[in-house]
């Protein structure tokens, strides 16, 4: 595609941390998967691309033509030269076409699902959405080619967030961000996380910033005055050691709205200092060895104590019995293996903690999940095999 001499266009791309690049076209965004450091820098002809990929000129023209790249007049090679990248976006769309070329023309969903690096089921969805039956359990390139174009079509998710993301950035609950996001009239729109491929409603880079402001305007009543939960937070005492003692201050206590807006009772900053101090006092140092109760496991993965006996016995994790300071005898955890859980934690969910997170059965959860073409990692620290799913497909469940 020759354009006026000195054209220095140049194709837009973007760094996706350890995940390659985001390139811009004329019509479509691509996600390429290369390495940063061995990627083009300088401006080639075609002939040069057809010689690295071992095929014609006119058939790398014609995928440079498909791809709208414009390229620019130069003396030294005296044709048409093209810009940095091109090749690998070239080489991408060459690959694709010589691994169709290999098909019949009619296939099987589960030949596409791995072209198009899906579940089968997912494939025969997604042509069934286009109007589209399969015939004798089969289905054309073209309706292939057709769903591959409707994925690239979707933007990636690169900056963008969604509401669990948003609120976990902000430190509030979903519920919260979402009646401050109906108030400011935002709406999301479809995208495509980068990770799992997952489709989900996200909101643009901006909202974080309106969503910090509204935080901002929130009376701050709660800096001197302290709810029960709060005193129990800080002191690292249970509810009832807290409760028992704030019942001779119930007298200077208050009605007060928290950061929530929610009206809660609040004692003044004093009475935390008292509760404060008679807690170190109760608190002495542990004896365990840097080893963990269930207790600091529980404040480490950031559930409460009963959920994570039952996430630790459902993974089977080894315990040693050992005395604690106040001589009960208790199980105490590795800390290594629960920083590997933690860490895991964060960015995968297993089955039965997805079923009581959305309030379906693992049945009806796994069936989604298939026709959606999502596919599942194994624990990589458990020692009886447990299928991980990305904590994105809580938004996905949560938007249906």
């Amino acid at each position: 595609m020759e354009v006026s001499k000195g054209d220095t266009q140049e194709i837009k791309s973007k760094p996706v941390d350890g995940l390659g690049l985001r390139v811009e076209l004329p019509d479509r965004k691509m996600y390429l998967k290369v390495d940063r450091n061995e990627i083009t820098t300088e401006w080639f002809p075609s002939t040069y691309f057809a010689d690295w990929l071992d095929t014609s000129k006119a058939q790398v023209d014609k995928i440079v033509c498909d791809l709208k790249i414009e390229g620019k007049f130069d003396k030294y090679f005296d044709e048409i030269v093209y810009p940095p990248l091109t090749f690998e976006l070239v080489s991408e769309e060459y690959s694709w076409k010589q691994k169709c070329s290999m098909l019949s023309p009619m296939i099987t969903p589960v030949e596409a699902g791995e072209l198009l690096d899906r579940d089968y089921r997912y494939v025969a969805k997604k042509a069934s959405d286009l109007g589209y039956s399969l015939r004798k359990g089969k289905l054309s390139q073209a309706i292939m080619l057709k769903i591959r174009a409707e994925e690239l079509a979707i933007p990636y998710d690169e900056g963008w967030y969604t509401l669990r993301g948003l609120a976990e950035a902000a430190r509030k609950d979903r519920e919260w961000v979402g009646n401050r996001l109906e108030e400011l009239g935002i709406i999301p729109e479809k995208r495509r996380s980068l990770e799992s491929g997952i489709t989900l409603e996200y909101y643009p880079p901006e909202t974080l910033n309106l969503i910090i402001k509204c935080i901002k305007k929130i009376p701050k009543y709660g800096e001197d005055w302290y709810t029960c939960s709060r005193i129990c937070q800080e002191t690292g005492k249970s509810l009832h050691w807290v409760s028992r003692r704030l019942g001779e201050y119930a007298n200077v206590s208050q009605p007060r709205l928290d950061d929530m807006r929610v009206s809660r009772v609040h004692y003044p900053k004093y009475v935390f200092d008292i509760l404060l101090a008679q807690a170190e006092l109760d608190s002495p140092k542990s004896d365990s060895d840097g080893w963990l109760t269930i207790k600091e496991v529980a404040g480490i993965l950031g559930i409460d104590e009963k959920s994570a006996c039952r996430k630790l016995n459902n993974i089977g994790l080894i315990f040693e019995k050992r005395k604690t300071i106040d001589g009960r005898v208790v199980r105490h955890y590795n800390p290594i293996e629960i920083a590997k859980i933690a860490e895991e934690s964060e960015k995968y969910i297993d089955l039965s903690s997805l079923s009581r997170k959305i309030g379906k059965s693992v049945y009806i959860i796994c069936s989604m999940l298939d026709k959606l073409g999502i596919n599942s990692i194994e624990s990589s620290y458990d020692s009886r095999p447990r299928k991980l799913y990305p904590l994105e497909v809580i938004d996905l469940f949560n938007n249906k």
